[in-house]
């Protein structure tokens, strides 16, 4: 639109401008066709004298003086007309005005064409700018962008190292816990079998001392003191057969309370088990043996009463 609104204003000055021109002539060619032809005059002024003039002048009178009186002079002849000027014609005028306006045309297409250069010339310049600015802009923002995943690669591999660290060291102490388990287990599976052997050897040693208590004289007096203990506290059922032999299984606590008592092999009936049995009961506590190592909890009494 503003090489347009150009063009336009460009036309109509070149309108006015050839109707001035053509004013201008037109005006010339009038004023040349109508102007009269100066009258040439000489720079020297002449004037005809009388000889009396170039006499001297009379001595002085004492009549007041005389003023001579100049003689009249033909007027100058008039002027000659000069001759009449012929101005171009209506068709050398329209010419003249064709050629002018084809040289102003022509002018007008230079310019136009100038103007056109010149603003090829500032587009391409203006165009190269924003290329320019656009490549620098492009180039920054390249850099930006390369800056940034710079960043972020290195923020993603510190994370990942931080990352792996973690899970080496969760791994690591994971496993120390694992291997503190092991050996806390290893050590208490030693720790038990250990004991166990402790227990076992105790056990046997007990054993072995229970086994030579029960066939000492010192068991065997224990005993039948447990023995005599029940058979005062049984009471002697009617029609008792002589003879009577009977194993007592008795189970007593520490301090001899009978906690059960179950009949064994016996020759007797039913009614003098049930006595002998009652009997073993009330018999509790049992005495306390002579030596706390002849102690058993399960007991294998020989009931024989005389």
């Amino acid at each position: 639109m503003r090489a347009k609104r150009g063009g336009q204003g460009s036309w109509v000055l070149s309108i006015l401008l050839h109707l001035v021109i053509v004013g201008a002539i037109a005006g010339i060619w009038y004023w040349m066709a109508h102007r009269s032809k100066p009258v040439e005059t000489l720079g020297i002024e002449a004037r005809v004298v009388s000889g009396a003039a170039l006499t001297p002048p009379p001595a002085p009178q004492p009549e007041p003086d005389a003023v001579p009186v100049p003689e009249e002079q033909p007027p100058d002849p008039p002027p000659e007309a000069p001759p009449a000027e012929t101005g171009p014609t209506p068709e050398e005028l329209a010419a003249q005005a064709a050629e002018e306006k084809r040289v102003a045309d022509e002018k007008h297409v230079a310019e136009e064409r100038r103007l056109a250069a010149e603003r090829e010339v500032a587009d391409r310049k203006a165009a190269d700018e924003k290329a320019d600015r656009d490549r620098k802009d492009k180039a920054k923002a390249d850099k930006a962008k390369a800056d940034k995943e710079k960043a972020d690669r290195e923020k993603a591999e510190r994370e990942k190292a931080a990352k792996d660290k973690a899970e080496k060291d969760k791994a690591d102490a994971a496993e120390r816990d694992r291997l503190a388990r092991e050996k806390a287990e290893k050590d208490k599976l030693e720790q038990a079998r250990k004991q166990r052997e402790d227990e076992l050897s105790a056990q046997l040693a007990a054993e072995d001392q229970r086994a030579a208590a029960r066939n000492s004289a010192a068991m065997a007096q224990y005993v039948g003191q447990i023995a005599s203990r029940i058979e005062r506290a049984w009471n002697r059922p009617p029609n008792v057969k002589p003879g009577i032999e009977c194993e007592l299984h008795v189970t007593q606590v520490p301090g001899g309370a009978v906690t059960s008592v179950k009949v064994g092999r016996c020759n007797a009936d039913e009614a003098t088990r049930q006595s002998i049995e009652a009997a073993a009961y009330r018999a509790s506590p049992l005495p306390t043996p002579p030596d706390p190592a002849l102690f058993e909890r399960d007991l294998v009494v020989t009931f024989r009463p005389e």
